[in-house]
């Protein structure tokens, strides 16, 4: 059986494609990557619009032959969730895509899934409550565009907790309070709004990335 993985920040998004650039990275050799806009909002998360990147010329190939064939049908995009702080110090979040397929669900989203260590429990400024998670990209980072970053490489991702979140392997009844620091969790979630659009399609919150399950784990063996 193999060997669970330590660490995780897998991505998913399914939608349909609003917008496709060919870019430059400015780091390194300026590798070229895509740049693409997803729309996969719906009545429950909200208008989500996220954004994500190809890297490597046989996967910018592939798609843009594919994308130029199926401009107005949805996809499903699979790879890494990512996120970074924007000129303003605002947490962003993001995706780096590998793979896609066609799809014929309809069920859109942008999806996450991290599994990682508790590095901080606070709650924001309007009382919301907000997981820390300390994640090792223990992938060799031998991506086009991690040319120059070939260790392992430790992010913080940010992360609220709906308030319909479920608690697994915690106690019964488990709410936010029994989340401790360093607890070693699996928290797969959405991008979305915390309510529903109301009866005349107002958004009631902004988007955000919130956890639907906090789920801990049972710490990796030492090797």
């Amino acid at each position: 059986m193999a060997r669970k993985q330590e660490y995780l920040k897998s991505g998913l998004v399914v939608g349909k494609v609003a917008d496709v650039q060919e870019k430059r990275s400015k780091k390194g050799k300026g590798t070229p990557y895509l740049f693409i806009s997803i729309q996969c909002g719906n009545p429950e998360l909200g208008n989500v619009m996220t954004f994500g990147k190809i890297w490597g010329a046989k996967r910018i190939e592939e798609f843009l032959a594919y994308y130029t064939a199926h401009a107005a049908e949805g996809i499903e995009l699979i790879g890494f969730f990512s996120q970074y702080r924007d000129a303003n110090g605002i947490v962003r979040s993001n995706y780096s895509f590998v793979r896609f397929h066609p799809d014929h669900t309809g069920d859109w989203r942008a999806a996450f899934a991290l599994r990682g260590y508790i590095a901080v429990k606070d709650l924001d400024d309007e009382g919301r409550p907000l997981l820390s998670l300390k994640v090792v990209d223990e992938r060799t980072n031998r991506r086009e565009q991690d040319e120059e970053e070939s260790e392992a490489k430790e992010e913080i991702f940010q992360v609220y907790v709906h308030p319909r979140a479920e608690y697994k392997n915690i106690k019964a009844g488990a709410s936010f309070d029994d989340v401790q620091i360093d607890d070693y969790v699996e928290v797969p979630g959405f991008l979305r709004t915390e309510a529903p659009r109301d009866r005349y399609g107002r958004e009631m919150s902004d988007i955000r990335p919130y956890a639907m399950i906090i789920e801990r784990l049972e710490r990796p063996a030492l090797p």
